[in-house]
């Protein structure tokens, strides 16, 4: 790659911004991620640990 991108960089190119799911601080200095369900289901999945962004890419299937 001669402009030094990583994998994960290049894939958040290609994709659109609104089909991926942020990290969030979780208060401690450490990433989670929280997946919700829409209503009518109204719930969610919080997964803690989650690597820094440059290293993960989290896709919102729905």
């Amino acid at each position: 790659m001669s402009d030094g991108l990583t994998d994960i960089a290049i894939l958040k190119e290609m994709i659109n911004e609104t089909a991926t799911v942020s990290l969030e601080d979780d208060g401690y200095g450490k990433n989670k991620v929280i997946l919700r369900e829409p209503p009518p289901a109204n719930y969610y999945v919080t997964i803690n640990g989650m690597p820094d962004d440059d290293e993960v890419i989290i896709i919102n299937a729905d």
